[in-house]
């Protein structure tokens, strides 16, 4: 009876950029964030988006876009990689893209608290739907960078000590 070898686990060797495609994203990052994101994909021409290779240059056009307010889904769809892969990488090499994400977000909450001042002072908007923008952007920041814009919890310990002597009390409380 044959057995099976179990299935090898892991990602493939991260593919390099050429200098070509290095240049052309230089330029394309110079040109805004749409050329770049335009750049990359014209690179990366696999079908589906699962089976796309997330790059260096992917990387870096996620965290900027990231920092400017936009999710993490968001972005992946425009630029057609998996949002799964992009997270996968994240936790991959966090030294490298965990800390630089969570700076990312802790920019979007300093964005989302400027834009929830904005919303609020804006009349032309009604008031139930400024409500709403405003508690969603709150909602945002919070979790986004806990230590600025959420909320201070204070934990309330108390012990309470008894003296107990068996002999005084028989050997029963």
């Amino acid at each position: 009876m044959a057995t099976k070898e179990p299935k090898k686990r892991g990602r493939p060797p991260k593919p390099k950029l050429t200098e070509a495609e290095r240049k052309a994203v230089a330029l394309a990052s110079a040109n805004g964030r749409d050329a770049i994101s335009t750049v990359i994909a014209d690179f990366n021409q696999t079908p589906a988006p699962h089976n796309r290779n997330v790059t260096d240059a992917h990387m870096e056009t996620v965290l900027a876009r990231v920092a400017a307010g936009e999710t993490v889904k968001g972005v992946c769809a425009d630029l057609g990689i998996s949002a799964a892969l992009v997270r996968q990488r994240v936790y991959d090499a966090p030294e490298v893209y965990g800390e630089r994400l969570h700076q990312a977000r802790r920019l979007n909450a300093d964005q989302s608290f400027e834009e929830m001042i904005e919303v609020a002072r804006d009349p032309s908007l009604e008031v139930g739907r400024a409500r709403l923008i405003v508690e969603v952007l709150e909602k945002m920041a919070k979790v986004n960078n806990r230590a600025t814009y959420g909320d201070k919890v204070q934990v309330d310990q108390r012990q309470i000590v008894i003296n107990y002597d068996p002999e005084k009390h028989g050997g029963f409380i």
